[in-house]
């Protein structure tokens, strides 16, 4: 919740209005996978693999999961700047249905009359919920409604590398650490092709060292929360 309050904040074009939400997932995502070997490799070694996922695993679960995790956060992000905050929320509250279908998809849940019903009622109150939105935007709310569809397939996937595959550790920061580096560069292809990245190192925002510590500082920020 923090962490998209802050994010409002820093794309919203009525406050501090950076207006490059790729480009920021991109770096805090970086900055993720350097905390993660940080932490495993240095501070925390016990956290240390024992035993590492195959090349096939890696390409089989770790790299979908990691660019349906990256796509995820980038659209979140990028949608920020075209919708409210409270028609964000609510959108994004549908993703246990999503987690649900994907979890059926894959056999992760078996179908059962309660959980078909959870999902009706879910899809019904978001439904009510976004009726009365007075400040739609059709752009802003595609981005966060396929966000939210790849935040279910994520979970999904990412049950399956915490129960099937074969990870050496199971501990999230250990999972975090294979990941990180799919999502960001995931999100550097996508930002290089949307945000055209020179001319964001050439605004006003890098615009001298006071600039452009203020700004790199505030993207570190949502990084280390993320």
């Amino acid at each position: 919740m923090t962490l998209s309050v802050f994010n409002k904040w820093v794309f919203s074009k009525d406050e501090y209005d950076f207006h490059y939400p790729l480009f920021t997932t991109m770096v805090q995502m970086w900055l993720q996978f350097a905390i993660s070997v940080l932490l495993v490799y240095v501070f925390i070694p016990r956290l240390k693999p024992t035993k590492y996922p195959s090349l096939k695993e890696y390409a089989t679960w770790f790299a979908p999961c990691g660019i349906a995790t990256g796509m995820d956060i980038g659209l979140s992000n990028k949608s920020l700047q075209l919708v409210t905050l409270s028609f964000y929320t609510m959108v994004k509250s549908g993703s246990p249905v999503f987690v649900l279908l994907f979890a059926f998809i894959f056999k992760l849940e078996q179908p059962r009359v309660k959980l078909v019903l959870v999902i009706g009622i879910i899809c019904f109150g978001v439904v009510l919920m976004v009726l009365n939105e007075t400040q739609f935007n059709l752009v802003g709310y595609i981005q966060v409604q396929v966000a939210t569809v790849l935040s279910g397939f994520r979970w999904s996937l990412t049950q399956i590398l915490l129960s099937k595959v074969t990870l050496g550790s199971k501990n999230p920061i250990v999972t975090n650490l294979y990941l990180s580096p799919i999502m960001a560069f995931t999100m550097m292809v996508v930002c290089f092709a949307i945000e055209d990245v020179p001319s964001i190192l050439e605004s006003k925002w890098f615009d001298g060292i006071l600039s452009t510590l203020k700004i790199i500082s505030l993207i570190f920020a949502g990084g280390i929360v993320a």
